[in-house]
């Protein structure tokens, strides 16, 4: 083997004079061979679960320096701004010499210098929906000078080198991290740039569209633009329902053109508003028909999408600390009760889950135990999801007793959610009270809302999104299949101004 690479070698021309140089390179070759022997092996007999390793072992095939950690930090370090970095600075370890160019930004190199231009080309704010390891947000943050930016994510999972980078003084000052799905409330003011890569479904890529596309304003003479990562079709890779959304953005008049398209990559200048209700409504309703059983599921039509409650909301700013922590319905601190659960949509970072109901269970119910905040007495509780052959679906959470098991006094909120979506019955606890409630449908799911005082010292509760009217503790139709499909839930706190 030795032999054979040094013959490699000589004929183009390079030679290897270090006996330790090239026992790695054969160590090398050798663990590589030998782990696509077993791949192979075992893709005979588990298909498309051994489909799905063979992908990251080829993501994983990037002729790696070995003293790649320190040479990356050195870089960083040496960068006095960060914000007029060059390319070559961070491309060399944000991406890799591989068929896809995917290292810690999930990117192809076209794809993240087509990024790279469209930050130099704006100016003004910048929002990136769908940050995960934080790779996109380095390159736009690398080249957006002192510009300020802002990164959505619900389930972020940071590379080391990332958090480095988001925890050096001039970037600080002008980052803003947000832990939470776009469909939560996010209020930024105008923007000159929008970077989608976020929930990939065509509902979610026409929610973000409607919700943000007419904060995008030109800045000092400069384009107001917007890139979709996955959109753009192309022989490699790409999300047939976010090029649809893009497509139908395109297609409107005197709304966006095409500026130009790398890979996936897709970028857009805007040119004028839309009508965000009509884009909220969009559904894709074949999407719905093929996670039913039922070939004759009647589909979701409400009335509007307007708030059922138009009590002014609780005065304060609604702070990031979620206090259900990550949004990730798979982790083992959620127990799913008379419901068996299963993910929506074949995308590995999805977090749409599908709850099916147990029709032999007295309850069906998912839940966590939630700890609030001393100090804190202000809370908004809200959930985005979507029944299918349920009406009713209620939110409650029980008082944990001291015992450390629940049952002690429940706050409780009963939801029709239909057609004729409404509230049907909210109560309070000896522990926390019910403020304003509100809700809507926008874009496949209801958002419901509940805020809340805490009126006791308890901390401690379980929380419960379950079928049916809790305050008759009783199924409320005979469908014969029920599911709900869950999109995100969370738990945060109001300053009190």
């Amino acid at each position: 083997m030795k032999k054979l690479i040094k013959n490699l070698f000589a004929m183009c021309g390079l030679g290897i004079h270090k006996s330790e140089s090239i026992a790695k390179l054969t160590d090398e070759v050798l663990r590589l061979r030998s782990q696509t022997n077993d791949l192979t092996k075992m893709e005979e007999t588990q298909g498309s679960e051994i489909a799905e390793l063979r992908q990251k072992f080829h993501m994983s095939k990037t002729d790696e320096d070995y003293d790649l950690e320190i040479k990356r930090k050195n870089i960083v370090n040496n960068i006095s701004n960060f914000g007029g970095a060059d390319f070559s600075e961070l491309a060399c370890w944000l991406l890799a010499s591989s068929l896809n160019d995917h290292k810690i930004i999930n990117q192809r190199l076209d794809e993240t210098a087509l990024l790279w231009r469209a930050t130099k080309k704006t100016g003004g704010r910048i929002l990136e929906v769908g940050r995960a390891g934080g790779g996109s947000t380095v390159a736009i943050l690398g080249a957006s000078e002192g510009r300020e930016v802002i990164s959505i994510d619900r389930y972020p999972q940071h590379a080391e080198i990332v958090d480095q980078i988001f925890d050096r003084e001039d970037i600080k000052s002008r980052l803003t991290l947000l832990t939470r799905s776009s469909r939560d409330e996010i209020d930024p003011d105008e923007l000159g740039m929008l970077f989608v890569d976020g929930d990939h479904t065509y509902e979610g890529v026409c929610h973000d569209i409607a919700y943000f596309w007419n904060k995008l304003k030109p800045v000092d003479g400069k384009p107001a633009l917007a890139v979709f990562h996955d959109a753009a079709e192309n022989p490699i890779a790409h999300v047939p329902d976010v090029a649809r959304a893009c497509n139908e953005l395109v297609a409107e008049k005197n709304v966006a053109k095409v500026v130009e398209s790398w890979g996936s990559m897709l970028l857009l200048e805007k040119i004028g508003d839309i009508d965000p209700n009509a884009w909220h409504a969009k559904e894709d309703y074949d999407f719905w028909q093929k996670l039913s059983k039922n070939k004759n599921l009647i589909q979701i039509k409400p009335r509007d999408q307007s708030s059922i409650n138009s009590s002014q909301k609780g005065k304060g700013e609604v702070l990031e600390k979620d206090y259900l922590g990550a949004d990730n319905f798979d982790d083992s601190t959620w127990t799913s009760i008379g419901f068996s659960m299963e993910p929506a949509t074949t995308f590995a970072d999805s977090p749409l889950r599908v709850l099916r109901e147990d029709d032999s269970a007295e309850d069906n119910s998912l839940c966590k135990k939630v700890r609030l905040n001393q100090n804190i007495n202000q809370y908004r509780l809200t959930t985005h999801l979507r029944p299918i052959g349920i009406e009713f679906v209620h939110v409650r959470l029980e008082a944990v007793r001291y015992d450390g098991y629940g049952g002690g006094p429940t706050m409780f909120v009963d939801f029709r959610l239909d057609e004729e979506y409404t509230v049907v019955n909210q109560v309070s606890s000896p522990n926390l009270r019910v403020g304003e409630v509100n809700l809507n449908y926008k874009n496949g799911f209801f958002c419901c809302e509940i805020n809340l005082s805490k009126i006791s010292d308890n901390l401690n509760y379980n929380l419960c999104i379950g079928s049916g009217l809790f305050s008759k503790g009783q199924k409320t139709n005979n469908s014969n299949e029920r599911l709900i499909v869950m999109n995100a839930v969370s738990i945060r706190g109001i300053s009190e101004n």
